[in-house]
């Protein structure tokens, strides 16, 4: 299926935030959806890491339609190591970045970089200003957590 033109779309920042579950689930949502209309995803994971989820071993099958990266520690907040948890943030936050700047995908997901921004790894600052700067007007891009 050829997805619509990006000339024709108006991207969103969508944040998916609150206590309980439910916040990744929508993301992943909203990407089978875009799946199914023929865009591509990427999705990078601030908290998962070496788990096996049922997203990654889905993501898989769509190839390169869906990059799913999980590239987290775990729960960070239990490590008490800042200085590794701050390391790890930054290497994932670069990582997106460098998806929003490819303009190979037409959806980019941060899951969980609420909570590292709640935990003051990654300044909420610099996420707003890159995203405003740098974020093509045709992407959407989702924050969870």
């Amino acid at each position: 299926m050829k997805p619509i033109s990006r000339a024709r779309r108006h991207g969103l920042v969508i944040v998916n935030t609150g206590q309980g579950k439910g916040k990744t689930t929508a993301a992943l949502g909203l990407a089978f959806r875009a799946l199914g209309s023929g865009f591509k995803v990427f999705m990078v994971q601030f908290i998962k890491g070496k788990w096996k989820t049922g997203e990654a071993r889905l993501a898989k099958t769509f190839g390169e339609q869906f990059i799913l990266k999980p590239m987290g520690d775990g729960f960070t907040w239990d490590t008490r190591n800042p200085e590794q948890d701050i390391k790890t943030t930054r290497k994932i936050w670069e990582t997106g970045k460098e998806a929003i700047l490819d303009e190979k995908y037409d959806i980019v997901i941060f899951d969980e970089i609420n909570v590292v921004m709640d935990y003051n790894y990654l300044d909420p600052g610099e996420v707003i200003d890159f995203l405003k700067a740098h974020r093509p007007e045709w992407m959407h891009v989702v924050l969870t957590g």
